[in-house]
């Protein structure tokens, strides 16, 4: 046993009680299967809402320039009354 700062440290000589509890190697790449294919999931997602972000944009800003084109339609003719 060590002691720094007046605390007692134990070093672990024994290093099997570590290696019960590690996961095999094959699932490990398992984790790795999952991991990769939940963040391309998320990153396809993230994209996809990305566009219809960009396109719901594209089409406000394309029916603002209808409705300006247009002398502000239906509506604004109505209120003009």
């Amino acid at each position: 046993m060590d002691e720094v700062l007046g605390l007692t440290l134990c070093r672990r000589e024994d290093n099997r009680a570590d290696d019960e509890h590690r996961l095999p190697s094959t699932s490990g790449r398992r984790a790795t299967l999952i991991t990769r294919s939940v963040a391309a999931l998320l990153l396809l997602m993230s994209i996809s809402a990305w566009v219809v972000i960009l396109w719901k944009g594209w089409l406000l800003r394309r029916v603002n320039v209808d409705l300006a084109a247009r002398g502000a339609g239906v509506l604004g003719r109505a209120l003009a009354r």
